[in-house]
């Protein structure tokens, strides 16, 4: 009996040594579990924090990217604005170029006509000058018969009754002669009137030619000058509807930056609440295996104190020889 009694209390005793072993392995192995599920979680909670600093990274990243949407937006409005103007304004330069060409070619008919109006009133004044002397040449011949009228009047004087009647002749003749002569004088006066109309003129019509040269010069200067303008303009049209398409491609790469964005937003969202959950399931774990820690810890005791009691019972009721810790 007190045999089978110190193989009982022999065998718990090794019970007892193995669960204490083994209490004091899962003492070491908890606490490395709970040392790590505390590394686990405050991990988590970085990761966590950093995901919810992406995630308002990533709506500040959103919110910029929808004003530089906005400004895109606007660049694109007031390109279409200015290429409306640039083309508003090559089309009245264009039309006041058209103006200038058929004011250049008017200019260039009133000149010939004021060179043809020139050439007839100089042709005039050759007629003129022609006319005086033919009027010159009268005058002197309406001379000669009024002298040759005066000496036949005085021969009829010298002829008595006989002259009388060439004398009537002879007076007739000198009357017509001093009638011609006089006739030939206000001709002559209004010859050179008109002489002197016709100079004045000429010398007008030479000035007006002249202007209108030099303004068909001006003109000329000013229809390059808006072809330049028009030259410039479509360069311009040109360029702003190269910038047009340019802004376009920028809005299009806003767009896609925009969706993006919002992507990784929603992405570091969903991050950060999936690190949140496993952060808090790791402060879980680690209460637990905490609690388990504890509860190890008193197995552990427990079976320390066991041993104590088995071995006291060794020494104070078994006589037979007993090896502790076998």
């Amino acid at each position: 009996m007190i045999q089978e009694l110190a193989g009982i209390v022999m065998d718990v005793e090794q019970s007892a040594k193995r669960t204490q072993d083994t209490a004091e392995k899962l003492v070491m192995s908890s606490k490395e579990v709970v040392t790590g599920a505390e590394q686990v979680a405050s991990t988590t909670e970085h990761i966590a924090s950093g995901a919810e600093r992406q995630a308002q990274l990533a709506a500040s990243t959103d919110e910029g990217v929808q004003a530089m949407r906005k400004m895109v937006g606007q660049v694109e409005e007031r390109m279409e604005e200015v290429l409306s103007h640039a083309q508003g304004t090559r089309h009245y330069i264009e039309t006041g170029r058209q103006a200038l060409e058929r004011l250049l070619a008017g200019m260039e008919r009133l000149t010939l006509n004021s060179s043809n109006s020139a050439q007839a009133v100089k042709e005039l004044a050759e007629k003129t000058e022609e006319i005086g002397k033919i009027v010159e040449t009268s005058d002197e011949i309406a001379k000669r018969t009024n002298l040759l009228a005066i000496n036949a009047a005085i021969e009829a004087a010298r002829a008595g009754e006989q002259g009388k009647g060439f004398a009537v002749v002879a007076s007739e003749v000198r009357k017509l002669a001093e009638q011609s002569s006089s006739s030939s004088k206000q001709i002559a006066e209004i010859i050179l009137t008109v002489k002197e109309a016709v100079h004045s003129v000429v010398d007008r019509i030479e000035s007006s030619i002249e202007l209108a040269v030099a303004e068909n010069k001006g003109v000329e200067h000013s229809k390059e000058a808006f072809s330049s303008i028009s030259r410039s303009m479509e360069q311009v049209e040109e360029s702003v509807r190269m910038i047009r398409e340019i802004v376009a491609d920028q809005r299009r790469q806003v767009e896609t930056i925009a969706d993006q964005a919002r992507s990784s937003a929603a992405l570091a969202q969903e991050t950060s609440a999936g690190a949140e959950e496993v952060a808090a399931s790791s402060e879980e774990t680690s209460t637990i295996m905490e609690e388990m820690h504890r509860s190890i810890e008193v197995l552990e005791e427990t079976a320390r104190g066991l041993r104590d009691m088995v071995a006291r019972f060794q020494v104070s009721t078994i006589s037979i020889p007993f090896q502790k810790g076998k």
